[in-house]
């Protein structure tokens, strides 16, 4: 009788585990495709890096990095510093800015709060800006003329993230 019980009692075991194992694929295929971002992207973003002239040497968030032109593997979760440096030059400093991934609407749609929170957590929801750095140097002391007019370089289309912080304004002589 022990050894009928014990059959019975096991062969319940085998038929619940069996009953489960089949919802398994079903999960991990539900984490697979409720993680959009991280289908389409990964945690890390390549930046690309170059400098003029080239062979600067390139600090990210305080660490030497290599020198240019180079391509390096970024968290997407953080913002970052980067910093160009070649002797005789100015140095050259940008700040990574990281901002939502046009990806999060496909895990809003598809994934829901799952796909959600496993993209927020490794970082796969966001993306860094800009993608590509090209820091061209100025030699040091070049900046200021003799009659001490100073010489600004600037771009013409600010990413949406920056923040105008004055004007420049032409003064007549």
């Amino acid at each position: 009788m022990y050894m009928f019980g014990h059959t019975k009692t096991k062969n319940k075991n085998i038929g619940e585990i069996m009953k489960h194992s089949k919802k398994i694929p079903f999960v991990i295929t539900l984490l697979l495709i409720a993680s959009c971002c991280t289908i389409m992207l990964t945690p890390e973003q390549d930046v690309g890096i170059s400098s003029n002239p080239s062979g600067a040497k390139v600090l990210i968030d305080g660490r030497d990095m290599g020198t240019t032109p180079m391509t390096v593997s970024l968290a997407r979760k953080n913002t970052h510093s980067v910093k160009v440096e070649l002797d005789g030059f100015m140095p050259y400093e940008i700040h990574l800015t990281k901002s939502t991934s046009g990806w999060v609407f496909g895990n809003i749609i598809f994934g829901g709060i799952i796909g959600l929170i496993i993209d927020m957590s490794n970082g796969a929801l966001y993306e860094l800006t800009p993608e590509d750095i090209q820091a061209n140097l100025v030699k040091s002391g070049t900046g200021m003329l003799d009659d001490d007019t100073l010489y600004i370089a600037f771009t013409m289309k600010p990413h949406p993230s920056w923040e105008k912080i004055g004007n420049l304004e032409v003064k007549n002589k």
